[in-house]
């Protein structure tokens, strides 16, 4: 290119940055055809809502991106996702929120649509082929169809969509051919949780070596058993960085001399089994320098922990759990069946994000040198023998690690003594579970800096005073478990004024007594509550009136007199659960 084609290329890119932005407005011929699509869908949660001929400019429609010059709509999000609350998962509200009916053959209309996302959905219920007019829309670059159930032959038309970059067809159970070495562009190809693989997967997996482009390859559950030289197909991708084979039947491999992979971060071979059978970390494995993650949980392994692990000098997550190690613990292992004390040498492994020791037989002090993993986002100690100070524990960590944590764990974990202002030092973390310990004392008003804590557990102590001399000002608190202390103390309007984002509270088993105004409405709203052995009493209180999202109500012992009031029974009409006595 010479110096004046440079010249007009430049100008003409700041010409068009230096236009001003323009709205999109949909185009009428779209529109019908979403409206179209509407009809088919069954929408239990009423999610389209947005999606009707009154609003005409459907690029401000609900899960709708169009370009923001030609307005031709681009891109479809239509997916449900889960949703998990801090303690358990809402399968009912999850399958209330999917989308169900027939997909639309007039999808295929929209010509410009670029991104389809139907994940999470079950159409037309279990057991539906996935439409093979899907396969007629080439200017697909990502195509996800994962979790949808949809069974059967795949259409051989998707293998033709030579522009997808990305396809997810995880748990979309199907008969994968051959064909799918055509799409030769992917970045991301997802075929985890095929239950139907043959005989594509037994024998080989050459298909993949002209996919040189692939970065993420997740082939959960797959057969490889009789595919003897499927690493050296994968290792010759130089693109491939996330590699997930859990549950797979592998063939044993013994040459590692051989193996060079180049780009590899993440390893999952969990839940594999071995082709003949063995119960040792695969030596090849120890060949993979730049790896990052590494999940061998499940395998049934014996013997000592192999030292080659000490090789892979950049990895900052280990998961052995499910394993039956007879060697003292080298590393960061979560959940193995270890015993004895967690070494000093621990606090060399100063790569290490997440360190999670949970469930371990492991026991004493946490190591001074622990506080020298400065890049620690997430700590989890829960259930070890550890019969620690938790000052102590605190005093570690908040020199060089308080920064970056989101979450501590040390629930059930045997320590005890009291909080001191070290907590303050957090100021970043989201998640504080210190459930089932033996920690008593006023919790320390630096628990007011932790302006990021969304999560927060410290039921099951020893904790006394008035809580919410600490904690009045946490407005991101989404979750507040205080149940099982000695807390004590009454608590008025001011001291929940800032606690806006709260939508679980659980104190029951404490002293204290709610002070309100007989006209107060709380600045949250609440789905779970939980206040046995308050004092409320003695009317019912009117301010649960206004908190309609409720699902479990928990007012046992308050000192409530008389029947409940009858305009309640409308206002609590959606509760699964409601304890009053």
């Amino acid at each position: 290119m010479n110096s004046s084609s440079i010249y007009i290329l430049v100008f003409v890119q700041l010409w068009l940055l230096s236009l001003p932005c323009r709205e999109s407005v949909c185009i009428p011929s779209e529109r019908e055809t979403l409206l179209k699509i509407k009809n088919n869908l069954n929408d239990p949660s009423n999610r389209l809502w947005s999606w009707n001929p009154n609003n005409t400019n459907c690029c401000h429609w609900y899960g709708v991106l169009c370009h923001n010059v030609t307005s031709h709509l681009l891109q479809l999000h239509l997916n449900t996702t889960f949703s998990a609350a801090f303690y358990h998962f809402d399968e009912e509200a999850y399958e209330k929120s999917q989308f169900g009916g027939e997909i639309s053959p007039c999808l295929a209309d929209l010509k410009h649509l670029n991104y389809l996302d139907l994940s999470g959905n079950e159409f037309l219920g279990e057991g539906m082929s996935i439409p093979s007019f899907l396969g007629t829309m080439t200017s697909l670059t990502h195509l996800d169809l994962s979790g949808t159930g949809f069974m059967g032959k795949i259409p051989s038309q998707i293998w033709n969509l030579s522009n997808l970059v990305y396809l997810d067809l995880t748990y979309a159970d199907g008969t994968i051919p051959s064909q799918i070495g055509n799409l030769s562009n992917l970045v991301y190809l997802g075929l985890g949780g095929h239950s139907v693989v043959e005989p594509l997967f037994a024998e080989n997996v050459e298909w993949l070596s002209s996919m040189w482009k692939l970065e993420y390859l997740d082939l959960s559950n797959a057969n490889l058993s009789k595919a003897f030289h499927w690493l050296h197909t994968l290792q010759s991708l130089p693109s491939l960085t996330h590699l997930y084979l859990s549950g797979c039947k592998l063939p044993d491999y013994n040459e590692p001399s051989l193996l060079n992979f180049s780009s590899l971060q993440i390893l999952d071979l969990s839940r594999t089994s071995y082709s003949p059978a063995i119960s040792f970390v695969p030596k090849w494995i120890f060949k993979l320098k730049i790896l990052v993650s590494l999940q061998l949980w499940g395998n049934e392994i014996q013997g000592p922990i192999p030292g080659g692990i000490r090789n892979l000098t950049l990895l900052q997550n280990l998961d052995l759990s499910g394993n039956s190690f007879s060697s003292s613990i080298p590393d960061c292992l979560y959940g193995t069946q270890l015993e004895g004390n967690i070494p000093t040498s621990l606090g060399n492994l100063t790569s290490l994000v997440v360190l999670n020791l949970s469930y371990s037989q492991l026991e004493g002090n946490i190591p001074t040198s622990l506080g020298n993993l400065c890049n620690l986002r997430v700590i989890d100690l829960s259930y070890l023998k550890l019969n620690q100070q938790v000052n102590e524990l605190l005093e570690i960590l908040a020199p060089c690690i308080s920064h970056g944590l989101t979450r501590l764990a040390v629930q059930s974990s045997r320590l005890s003594g009291n909080l001191t202002d070290h907590i303050g030092a957090f100021k970043n973390v989201e998640r504080l579970d210190f459930y089932n310990n033996s920690i008593g004392g006023a919790l320390p008003r630096s628990f007011g800096k932790l302006s990021s804590l969304r999560y927060l557990d410290l039921s099951m102590n020893k904790f006394s005073g008035n809580p919410f001399e600490s904690l009045r000002s946490l407005s991101k608190l989404l979750s507040l478990h205080i149940d099982g202390n000695l807390f004590h103390g009454v608590v008025k309007e001011d001291d929940l004024a800032n606690l806006t984002s709260l939508t679980e509270f659980v104190a029951s088993g404490n002293n204290l007594t709610l002070k309100v105004g007989p006209n107060w409405i709380p600045n949250f709203q609440l789905t779970y509550l939980e206040v046995t052995s308050w004092q409320l009493g003695p009317s019912f209180p009117l301010w649960i009136q206004s908190k309609n999202q409720l699902q479990y109500v928990g007012l046992s012992n308050t000192g409530i007199f008389g029947s409940i009031p009858t305009q309640m029974w409308e206002a609590l009409s959606q509760e699964r659960y409601l304890i009053a006595g």
